[in-house]
């Protein structure tokens, strides 16, 4: 029986020994910092998102005043819009665009299957944080991310910032100078009909 006991306790501790040994081994994998606590605000901004043959943009930006204090609702999905100071992020709303492919899966997709060219506009919500200095659009599957100065201007339109030399999905940009005199990206009145809204949706 103390044989027995005695094996069984060997064979345990190997089982232990070896995913730890492996964790030291291999260097630990850059992934995407977990969703800030939210904080809720009467003040919410509206981004508007469009999305042309698949390929969604960021738009312009407006102000909203609730009745309520409400905070950015949280949910998974490839896009994220997000709230940095400097290498600090402040909020996250996540989002999926309906219909869109998945590039990490277009190589599993059966020959003749329908690829689907999305042409929409979403709207997203994110709570108003007064400490925000730059906004990211960020696509999770392919990890792109755009970079803008924040707040945006009186049209709503909002100035890109140079690209940072370090993702936003590591430590976030460097948003300590604002890119104000950048040339400012298109206005999304002009895009195509909304077939559905963001889960943030201030409408």
């Amino acid at each position: 029986m103390k044989l027995h006991r005695f094996a069984l306790a060997l064979v345990l501790g190997i089982a232990l020994a070896i995913p730890a040994a492996l964790s030291l081994a291999d260097p630990p994998r850059a992934g995407y910092a977990p969703d800030p606590a939210p904080v809720a605000s009467k003040k919410q901004w509206v981004f508007e998102v469009p999305v042309r043959q698949g390929k969604p943009s960021l738009g312009s930006v407006r102000a909203v005043v609730l009745d309520k204090p409400a905070p950015t609702a949280r949910h998974m999905g490839r896009f994220a819009l997000e709230f940095w100071i400097g290498k600090e992020l402040i909020d996250r709303v996540r989002f999926d665009v309906p219909l869109l492919e998945d590039p990490t899966k277009r190589k599993n997709r059966r020959w003749g299957s329908p690829e689907f060219m999305v042409n929409t506009r979403l709207s997203v919500r994110l709570a108003d944080s007064p400490r925000a200095a730059s906004v990211v659009f960020v696509d999770r599957a392919t990890g792109e991310a755009q970079h803008f100065a924040w707040p945006p201007g009186s049209d709503g339109r909002l100035s890109p910032l140079p690209q940072p030399a370090v993702s936003s999905k590591d430590a976030g940009p460097d948003a300590t100078a604002k890119a104000r005199d950048a040339a400012p990206i298109g206005d999304a009145s002009s895009g195509d009909a909304s077939i559905g809204d963001a889960s943030g949706d201030a409408r």
